[in-house]
């Protein structure tokens, strides 16, 4: 077989951060054209892998078949191995579920390649490391010739996926990311039940994950309005994701009330908004982009965590007219804002503002 390029985008939340990772909470997620590429193709040997963002290079492996986990035939340092964590539990999870198919692992060489998700070197908020899953579950099965576009195996490169995400975060997220790299379009987003997740896992019964239908999981794809302009900028700043997720969680054991305040309302917000973009009433998407703006800057104030920097500030401000709403988006602290408007004049403007304010425009298209 010849080599196989699987390409996967990546992603931009318009709303509900923080919200989502609550019950019967949701938030909306779009796909972008900045993609993470997978170049994979058979190799009689041994598993082959070059991942050069993070310095790994013609690394051999084998698969033990029987303890289900990578075996490195080079010597790899333990600071390596903690970076390939999202491909490497990628990989093995992609191969448990071909075995739970009575499936025969092949070989082969796999090449992860996310250049076009970073701004000299650094990441910018873009969801890369959820796609790299994607990339990398999405390739092993198209290896295997299992089918990778229909909708059934599109819900089980999903759950590979986010498994994968989940396991190499810590055992934290949504999985927003995972899921908007999977199907590729606009979505509406709830999580799975993290205690139904962290179970089987805990008793190692991955397989019992990949059959079963996870509990409270809801991804509904969103037609955005066809005049809405969507426009990115990074702020000079990757984000520490974990420790912000550190701080919120500290903030909510100590003020439970004031943190559950505060998803209610995002949470209304995004549900108003899904109203809103469906009903194309352009007003009032860009009224409830500006409130969920505000109530994140709240946030971040009330809990001590920064969300809202100084350079994501400037960035939301440059997007603020009556017509026009800016807001950071994703996790805070750092990364990316968006600004959203219907005139593409306004749209030119904030760009320019942008640039004049040494803010770096994204060149990107919704999918």
């Amino acid at each position: 077989m010849n080599k196989i390029i699987i390409k996967v985008p990546t992603k931009l939340m318009l709303s509900g951060e923080w919200a989502v990772l609550e019950p019967k909470s949701c938030c909306i997620s779009l796909a972008i054209n900045k993609y993470v590429y997978a170049e994979i193709s058979q190799n009689k040997k041994f598993i082959l892998l070059n991942f050069p963002q993070i310095n790994i290079n013609s690394l051999q492996a084998t698969f033990d078949c029987k303890a289900k986990k990578l075996l490195f035939l080079d010597n790899i340092s333990t600071e390596q191995i903690s970076k390939m964590g999202f491909a490497r539990l990628s990989i093995e999870n992609s191969l448990k579920f071909l075995l739970s198919k009575n499936i025969n692992i092949n070989s082969f060489s796999l090449a992860i390649s996310s250049g076009e998700t970073l701004i000299g070197g650094q990441k910018v908020g873009l969801g890369s490391s959820a796609a790299v899953c994607v990339a990398v579950v999405k390739a092993i099965l198209k290896i295997h010739n299992q089918n990778i576009v229909s909708q059934k195996n599109l819900k089980a490169i999903y759950k590979i996926a986010a498994i994968s995400h989940f396991q190499a975060q810590g055992k934290i997220g949504s999985g927003y990311d995972v899921a908007t790299s999977v199907f590729g379009k606009s979505i509406i987003y709830g999580k799975v039940d993290e205690r139904f997740l962290k179970l089987a896992l805990e008793q190692k019964n991955i397989e019992f994950l990949f059959e079963k239908p996870w509990p409270s999981l809801f991804i509904k794809s969103i037609t955005l309005p066809p005049s809405m302009t969507v426009n990115a900028c990074f702020c000079g700043q990757s984000a520490s994701t974990a420790l912000i997720v550190e701080k919120i969680n500290k903030f909510k054991k100590e003020k439970k009330d004031l943190y559950f305040k505060f998803v209610k309302e995002i949470k209304k917000v995004t549900f108003d908004l899904i109203q809103a973009l469906e009903a194309n009433n352009q007003q009032l998407v860009i009224d409830l982009i500006k409130e969920n703006a505000k109530l994140l800057s709240d946030l971040g104030d009330a809990s001590g965590s920064g969300l809202e920097t100084k350079a994501l500030k400037k960035a939301i401000d440059l997007s603020t007219f009556d017509n026009a709403a800016g807001k950071f988006s994703g996790a805070g602290g750092g990364d990316c804002a968006i600004a959203v408007t219907f005139d593409k004049q306004i749209a030119d403007k904030i760009l320019e503002n942008w640039r004049v304010n040494k803010l770096i425009p994204l060149d990107i298209k919704i999918l």
